[in-house]
């Protein structure tokens, strides 16, 4: 009897233990559930995030693609300018060095004639102190003169009676005069327009306005952009403004084929004009 009792509440207890247990492992299955569905939430929206993530940057990719062929464009058409520039600074450089060798000899030119003038001065004091002698002559000349006036007079006196005279003899021989007259045709007058080079100058009034590339002030003129190939020639006259404002005139003194030095016509100078100045043709 006391083993059927013990016997059974060890079965009891062993089956409430496997109870405990199946409760334990349910829970426990329930709670990893929990956690595998709260996981998989997670890196599903974890997962969405990263697509989202991937089409930003798809997305900015592109505009970068499009930014760097912009910028790729950007410095060709800036390798283009600075290539252009050089060959324009090369020429600038090549007039500028033309300049002031012809400045120099123009220098060297005005004291040759400020030697020349020094002896002319000596001269005109000679010539002053033989003054005397002058208003001498002047007074026979205005006796001269006075003498030409009679001539003069008698002379108009005598070409009236020529005038009379011519018209009543020639009043007869008037009309086949008059009628061979309107037979007589004139050529042409024919006005080339080409330079001693054979090239084409356009009329001054087509000439379109530039700017001006730089200023000497050491040998005093500047550098414009319009030359040969524009109409200009040596000797224009132009006109400088800022904006509106007129500053003065300048001479073209050397031009080339797309550029020309010029020099200032006082009281203008380079103190007063700057680099990208308009200029025009002098009206």
């Amino acid at each position: 009897m006391l083993k059927q009792n013990s016997s059974g509440k060890v079965l009891t207890v062993f089956v409430i233990i496997i109870l405990i247990l199946s409760i334990t492992l349910t829970a426990l299955v329930l709670f990893l559930l929990q956690q595998e569905s709260k996981n998989r939430r997670y890196v599903e929206e974890q997962l969405d995030e990263a697509v989202k993530n991937e089409k930003t940057v798809s997305s900015e990719l592109k505009e970068l693609k499009k930014q760097a062929f912009l910028l790729e464009e950007k410095n060709k058409e800036a390798d283009e300018r600075i290539n252009s520039l050089l060959d324009e600074l090369e020429l600038e450089e090549g007039l500028k060095e033309e300049m002031k060798t012809e400045t120099t000899s123009l220098k060297e030119q005005i004291a040759t004639l400020k030697n020349k003038n020094k002896g002319l001065e000596e001269q005109l004091s000679q010539v002053k102190d033989s003054s005397d002698k002058i208003t001498s002559l002047e007074e026979k000349l205005k006796k001269e003169s006075e003498r030409v006036k009679e001539y003069e007079a008698e002379i108009k006196r005598l070409t009236e009676q020529k005038g009379v005279l011519e018209s009543q003899v020639g009043a007869a021989g008037s009309k086949n005069v008059s009628s061979a007259s309107d037979n007589v045709k004139l050529d042409p007058i024919v006005v080339s327009t080409d330079n001693d080079t054979g090239e084409s100058i356009p009329p001054v009034a087509t000439i379109s306005g530039g700017r001006i590339l730089s200023v000497d002030t050491d040998t005093d003129f500047v550098i414009i952009n319009l030359g040969r190939k524009d109409g200009i020639v040596e000797g224009l006259m132009m006109s400088v403004y800022r904006g509106q404002e007129y500053l003065g005139d300048v001479t073209v003194t050397r031009v080339q084929p797309e550029m020309a030095a010029a020099d200032f016509i006082p009281p203008f100078s380079s103190r007063t004009v700057r680099k990208n100045d308009q200029v025009v043709v002098k009206e």
